[in-house]
């Protein structure tokens, strides 16, 4: 019984800890793995864009003299335009959540990683001196 009393503090703040870190890694560590993958796709497709604007561009000046073929061309060169303005809104915004989930992270880090080692800390002081008392010969032990 006194075995199972003193399990009844420690084990608790173990697991409570191990579904910390694991809630951890599996959200708040994911989550922000995905605002950075969202961020990088649309920074290359903003980047293939911008290769496309060139291009266009430079086939408008370079290639074409029939005033017929260089209507479509112009409006292909307007949808990249287009296209692009509307990726870099995008990459804008997730910017800005990519470097607030930096944040948050960092702040959930420092608030709940401390806050559970210190739980785990109060349970094994209460372990500690709930062993004790229960087996007083455990004391001998004790630092000098």
């Amino acid at each position: 019984s006194n075995s199972k009393d003193i399990e009844c503090l420690y084990f608790p703040a173990m697991e409570n800890f191990h579904k910390c870190l694991k809630t951890f890694l599996d959200k708040a560590i994911r989550d922000s793995e995905d605002s950075v993958y969202n961020y990088n796709t649309v920074r290359i497709e903003m980047d293939i864009t911008t290769q496309m604007i060139a291009q266009t561009k430079q086939r408008l000046n370079t290639e074409i003299n029939d005033r017929q073929e260089y209507r479509p061309v112009t409006l292909i060169l307007r949808e990249h335009e287009q296209f692009y303005k509307i990726k870099k809104d995008k990459y804008e915004l997730l910017c800005e959540e990519v470097i607030q989930k930096f944040e948050l992270l960092e702040i959930k880090c420092k608030d709940d990683i401390s806050n559970y080692l210190q739980s785990i800390n109060d349970s094994m002081n209460i372990f500690y001196h709930q062993a004790i008392k229960y087996f007083p010969e455990s004391d001998s032990y004790k630092y000098k």
